[in-house]
């Protein structure tokens, strides 16, 4: 089954973790190439405006990237 994602559902750090609670046991695969990819992480990125975030609020938003993009945290350091 295939679920669009809509990144502007969640506002707030809060709304992710709650999300990050209940989506335990669930695999997520992201369909199309890797730039586009990059360009949906990066907004979810700027949408939150990581550099302003808390190392606490950052590290929520990388497990959201993590679960959801697969990407791993070497990966989203670089």
């Amino acid at each position: 089954m295939a679920i669009d994602l809509n990144r502007f559902l969640y506002r707030s750090i809060e709304q992710i973790q709650v999300f990050l609670a209940s989506a335990s046991g669930v695999h997520f695969a992201v369909s199309g190439d890797e730039r586009a990819t990059y360009t949906l992480a990066d907004g979810v990125l700027r949408c939150f405006r990581y550099p302003r975030l808390s190392k606490k609020q950052r590290r929520v938003l990388c497990g959201y990237l993590q679960l959801v993009y697969g990407y791993s945290r070497p990966h989203l350091d670089r």
